[in-house]
């Protein structure tokens, strides 16, 4: 039997290039479904340490612009969006629909701040001995 002649979900799922044609997983419901969950929970991230650093950015530059401008609405950016991570936290399963993406969210939630300090610590290190 040829390719075009076996059943659309069989030749989806032999024609992927994902590892999920190996595997019997349906690669619209159950692998890119839990990735685009993963990818919610970094634009959470991002926005909330975005609107973290508008605060200090804006009162370092305090040319025309207001407090409120400046910190306050940064600060309510920033609770709001820490709650809705908090919530996303909370209901991790339901946003991921797997167990395994919510490990996968938590240990890369974990890793990524503890690489960003290493490697920091690394580049201030390695200026010093330099003497920058």
């Amino acid at each position: 039997m040829t390719w075009w002649q076996q059943s659309a979900p069989t030749r989806r799922a032999s024609c992927s290039p994902w590892p999920t044609s190996t595997s019997a997983l349906d690669p619209a419901t159950q692998v890119f479904a839990p990735l685009i969950g993963i990818l919610g929970f970094a634009v959470l991230t991002l926005m909330s340490l975005a609107s973290l650093s508008a605060i200090f950015f804006l009162r370092r530059q305090q040319a025309g612009s207001s407090l409120f401008t400046s910190v306050i609405a940064p600060i309510g950016a920033l609770i709001a969006l820490v709650w809705v991570l908090f919530l996303s936290f909370s209901n991790i399963d339901v946003i991921t629909g797997s167990n395994t993406g919510s490990t996968i969210v938590i240990s890369l939630m974990v890793a990524f701040p503890v690489l960003g300090v290493i490697a920091s610590w690394v580049v201030v290190r390695r200026r010093a001995a330099l003497g920058e």
